[in-house]
């Protein structure tokens, strides 16, 4: 549909814990509201054990929620508006099978998200999915 599906979302619908937002620093006092905005600062001052429990988080509850999907052959979330949403799966697919699939009609968005705009950032990432 084009919409934009967060990780915490996606984590919350399939009954999962939610992303890490509380790290501890350098001088032992804790943030409480770390993102992957925040990171590439903290990492410039010297907070790399933060940002590694923060990216570590990420990566394992992502994981445990491909595990889930491919189990029960869907993803769930609730919608902004609180209705549950889901979107059915055969199997996992990769980046590069993602980029095979039809971008869906997003017209009638303002600011349409589009595939590029998730792996602009990796280098030379067109060479890496075939595109």
């Amino acid at each position: 549909k084009g919409y934009y599906l967060g990780l915490d979302k996606a984590l919350a619908g399939a009954g999962l814990q939610g992303k890490v937002k509380a790290v501890t620093l350098n001088d032992g006092s804790t943030l409480s509201d770390m993102s992957g905005a925040g990171a590439p600062q903290l990492w410039a001052a010297g907070e790399y054990d933060a940002v590694i429990e923060y990216l570590k988080g990420d990566v394992t509850q992502l994981l445990a929620l491909a595990a889930r999907v491919a189990r029960s052959g869907a993803i769930t979330w609730l919608s902004n508006r609180g209705k549950p949403q889901s979107v059915r799966t055969k199997k996992l697919i990769t980046v590069e099978e993602c980029f095979r699939i039809p971008e869906p009609d997003t017209s009638w968005m303002s600011n349409p998200p589009s595939r590029v705009s998730f792996v602009d950032w990796i280098p030379n990432w067109a060479a890496r999915v075939g595109h």
